[in-house]
């Protein structure tokens, strides 16, 4: 059990970085073209909490197949 909290620390911190990945590309294309920056906030953190998700989904699929593997 200490391995896979360990593969969920793992997947909890790279979903982590994707969603500051996300954040930042969408962030820097959506800020030329709006007036101000409220908007591209909006959807650039929109964006970073849905890659989040997606990223922690995928993550614990993957720890439950290792742990159903065993």
């Amino acid at each position: 059990m200490d391995k896979i909290s360990g593969y969920i620390f793992i997947d909890l911190i790279f979903s982590f970085i994707a969603g500051l990945v996300a954040f930042s590309i969408t962030y820097m294309e959506y800020v030329h073209h709006y007036p101000t920056k409220k908007e591209p906030l909006k959807h650039a953190a929109s964006t970073a909490i849905f890659t989040f998700i997606v990223f922690v989904v995928i993550g614990m699929g993957g720890v439950i197949a290792l742990y159903m593997m065993k």
